[in-house]
C-alpha cells in the first residue's frame, strides 16, 4: 500500500503539472531548475514551479522523487 501512494505521488507530479513541488534529492543540484525556491533542507527542496517542465528538470537534474504539493503547508500564498 506504501508503495503505491509514493508511485501515486510520483505519477500525479508529473500528469498533474502542479504549481508546487517537493523534489527529494540533493538541494544543490536541484536548485538551477526553473522555479521559486521556498525551502530546502537535507535531502529535499520545495519549489514553486516555473514552467511545465520543471518536474522534469528535476528528475533530470537528479531527484529521487518529486511530489506535488496538495495542501497549503508548504508555499503557502
Amino acid at each position: 500500500m506504501l508503495a503505491v501512494w509514493f508511485a501515486g505521488m510520483a505519477a500525479a507530479a508529473v500528469v498533474v503539472t502542479p504549481t508546487v513541488v517537493v523534489a527529494f534529492g540533493d538541494p544543490a543540484r536541484l536548485a538551477g531548475v526553473d522555479g521559486d525556491l521556498l525551502a530546502s533542507g537535507r535531502g529535499f527542496l520545495a519549489m514553486r514551479t516555473g514552467s511545465t517542465d520543471t518536474v522534469k528538470s528535476l528528475y533530470q537534474n537528479g531527484a529521487w522523487l518529486v511530489w506535488p504539493v496538495l495542501s497549503a503547508g508548504c508555499g503557502r500564498r
